[in-house]
């Protein structure tokens, strides 16, 4: 019986043992929480805790917010310049533009009553003008009076042996068509009859430049039998009447513009 009695007594200690450890541990994970929560604690109410560093992060947020409209409002300002002055280029463009016709046409009126006589012999102390009222009595077989105002070979003499192109100033427009048709018709029959002489308008150079490609355009299209003719500073094909335009030309800036605004 004494026995028994000491074996329910030690399970008794066993268990009590067993408790007793088991709220010890339970004692011991509660206080570690409770660290753990007064550290949070102190986090939050410290200088460097979490309403602090929110603050910090809502104040960097707010001046980048307000750098991002200034930015916006800069390139705002930057667009409306930038197209203003697009503007004012293209504005300036076409003006320009006016201008450069305005004074080739000037140019070209001035010279309406000018030739180029090309082939004339050179001749040390010559009359020119004689020369050439010579050249349309006897080889163009011209027997009106041809008044001419002014004439005088252009250029620098490089040797002895150059002959240098002869412009002439007709007094009368009429009289300069008189004579360039007649030396084309004589061309054409036979150009041996010119004795090398070549008789064209004077033309500015712009327009000269222009027409040497047009001419080189008309011989192109000639070696493929279609027929073109040259009008002032245009070619036109024959049939259809249509105006020769340039595949490549120096873009306008109003096409530089746009075509920058695809990229």
């Amino acid at each position: 019986m004494a026995d028994t009695d000491m074996t329910e007594t030690e399970s008794s200690l066993e268990q009590n043992l067993g408790i007793q450890q088991t709220l010890n541990s339970l004692i011991i994970k509660f206080e570690t929480q409770n660290e753990e929560i007064h550290g949070i604690k102190n986090d939050i109410n410290a200088k460097d805790g979490i309403e602090d560093r929110l603050q910090a992060v809502a104040t960097e947020t707010e001046d980048q917010t307000t750098m991002i409209a200034e930015v916006r409002n800069q390139n705002t300002n930057l667009t409306t310049e930038l197209n203003l002055m697009k503007s004012y280029v293209v504005h300036l463009e076409t003006r320009l533009d006016c201008q450069q016709n305005q004074i080739a046409n000037l140019v070209e009126r001035s010279m309406r009553e000018n030739a180029i006589v090309i082939g004339v012999h050179e001749r040390k102390d010559e009359n020119v003008k004689a020369e050439l009222k010579l050249i349309f009595k006897n080889v163009l077989k011209i027997t009106e009076n041809i008044k001419i105002d002014r004439a005088h070979r252009i250029g620098t003499q490089t040797n002895q042996n150059s002959t240098r192109p002869i412009v002439v100033k007709f007094h009368d427009y009429n009289d300069r068509e008189h004579v360039i048709n007649t030396a084309r018709t004589i061309g054409k029959q036979n150009k041996d009859l010119l004795n090398g002489i070549y008789i064209t308008p004077q033309f500015p150079d712009d327009m000269r430049e222009n027409r040497k490609r047009l001419v080189q355009k008309q011989k192109e299209y000639k070696e493929i039998d279609v027929d073109t003719k040259i009008k002032g500073n245009s070619l036109f094909f024959s049939k259809s009447r249509y105006k020769y335009v340039e595949k490549v030309s120096t873009p306008k800036a109003l096409a530089i513009f746009d075509a920058s605004k695809q990229i």
